[in-house]
């Protein structure tokens, strides 16, 4: 029996990151490793992972560090001290509390968890695994955090290749290539079940949804602009927003653009559902408007639930999604790609099906539970086993 760290800071909604943890623990083999949960505060991720009977320990983050890692390393100096000391501070708790439960690896999301725990995991001889989800680019502060994070790790997971290519240049794969994995995620069992089970109203399919906290980096800007366009050309396309704002000012932001274009009358903003399945199974697509992403949950929910999906080339969508054949895939910010795209789906139903069959061909075969859960639970075994 060997057992495993989980470090994953909370955010301010239950989406991503916090639903691959509980996926990831829900199907490890506890016969062969025990799972320790780490995160900073309560939250409906802790309740659901006690609920799998996961040990849940806290450990609080302070203010400065509590801000995204890019804007506290841009603030002056004094703050600049500020967060490496307390950076210090969460490093040596966790290695405290690391060597309280005899941890044997530890596994962490985003370069943020790599920074706060790089420390503690060297000064016990751990070995580190940096589950990436989703990073910004290699570019100004960030080149330093990511050689930080590149460097202190054992093992880099990311869900496609196409993650690693829009992240980091090709002199940096090439240079860390011995540590880079490729491990293709899945969506839980009883999540499948959810949309398995979702009634399907054909008329209700005249509305384009975007799913996700709204936030610049999901872009709903984008869509709004290309119904503003199509308006403009006489074509009236209705849109869900679902998510929570997780950006201040953002949803005010796209609530004034809708206003000033015209468009409430076709923009509806959905705020946190619970019932998402049901809205990806009635749209006529489900547009990923994203500036970055890793592999989004929604991408993998759409294949399952058969609506078609018109995405930009974010994160390792490019991996699951053939332009043309599985899907459409737009450039950043090409409105008049957007809305024309959107215009031949809601126009072509026979188009819509063939993606939506391609898709759940081309992706469901590799991104699935089994597989998933089959090659961590591998990795794991073997990181602990090679200490």
């Amino acid at each position: 029996m060997v057992k495993v760290a989980f470090l994953l800071i909370y955010g301010k909604h239950y989406t991503g990151g916090p639903r691959v943890l509980v996926n990831l623990l829900a199907g490890l083999d506890r016969s062969v490793i025990e799972p320790v949960a780490i995160t900073q505060r309560d939250s409906p991720m802790s309740v659901d992972l006690e609920k799998l009977n996961v040990k849940v320990h806290f450990l609080p983050l302070r203010g400065n560090v509590a801000v995204g890692q890019e804007a506290a390393l841009r603030a002056g100096l004094f703050h600049k001290l500020a967060v490496i000391r307390e950076i210090y501070s969460f490093n040596r708790n966790l290695k405290e509390l690391l060597a309280r439960e005899a941890i044997d690896c530890i596994w962490v999301r985003n370069s943020k968890g790599v920074i706060l725990a790089a420390w503690a995991a060297k000064r016990l001889g751990k070995p580190l695994i940096w589950d990436i989800g989703m990073e910004k680019p290699y570019l100004g502060i960030m080149k330093g955090v990511h050689e930080i994070a590149m460097r202190s790790s054992s093992v880099v997971v990311a869900e496609a290749k196409a993650v690693y290519r829009n992240i980091f240049p090709q002199n940096v794969r090439d240079r860390y290539a011995d540590k880079l994995r490729v491990i293709p995620s899945g969506i839980h069992d009883s999540r499948i079940r959810e949309i398995e089970m979702c009634s399907r109203d054909s008329g209700a399919k005249n509305y384009v949804l975007c799913v996700g906290s709204l936030c610049k980096r999901k872009n709903q800007l984008f869509i709004l602009q290309a119904l503003s366009y199509l308006r403009s050309k006489g074509v009236r396309v209705m849109a869900k927003l679902a998510g929570g704002e997780s950006e201040d000012g953002y949803l005010d932001s796209l609530k004034q653009y809708s206003q000033k274009h015209g468009l409430d009358d076709q923009v509806e903003f959905l705020g946190w559902r619970e019932d998402v399945p049901q809205l990806i199974c009635n749209a006529a697509c489900v547009i990923i408007a994203s500036k970055n992403e890793g592999v989004p949950y929604t991408l993998l929910e759409t294949v399952h639930a058969s609506t078609p999906i018109i995405s930009t080339p974010a994160g390792g969508v490019t991996d699951l999604i053939q332009n043309g054949v599985s899907g459409f895939i737009v450039d950043y910010d090409d409105v008049e790609q957007l809305a024309a795209c959107v215009c031949k789906l809601l126009n072509d139903p026979e188009m819509a099906i063939e993606f939506t069959q391609n898709a759940r061909r081309d992706v469901l075969e590799t991104y699935n539970k089994s597989n998933w859960l089959k090659s961590y639970n591998s990795l794991l075994a073997q990181m602990c086993h090679a200490r």
